[in-house]
């Protein structure tokens, strides 16, 4: 899927409303990597990559690039109103 803006490089936290948040990594304007709350446990267990993700380190991003990550995350049907996205912060404080 492409998409008119350009997604920064950095790692979001999508909080969809009624549902669990979606962790997405953007590399080059393109998604690499995502995961989402369901899969904690496992990735806990596994002490990989994801395991210590944390969805309340996040600073909102503004409406563009929202639009732009959720529509390359959930798909071009999702109402991006119903849809929070907030850019990880790493443990300085800054964005991920």
């Amino acid at each position: 899927m492409t998409t008119d803006s350009t997604i920064p490089d950095g790692e979001y936290f999508l909080h969809p409303a009624g549902s669990c948040w979606i962790f997405a990594r953007f590399s080059g304007g393109r998604l690499v990597g995502y995961t989402e709350e369901a899969n904690m446990g496992t990735h806990r267990a596994a002490g990989d990559k994801y395991s210590g993700l944390d969805p309340d380190d996040g600073v909102e991003v503004d409406s563009d690039i929202a639009e732009a990550v959720i529509r390359e995350v959930m798909g071009p049907d999702t109402n991006s109103d119903l849809v929070v996205v907030e850019a990880a912060i790493d443990e300085k404080g800054t964005e991920a």
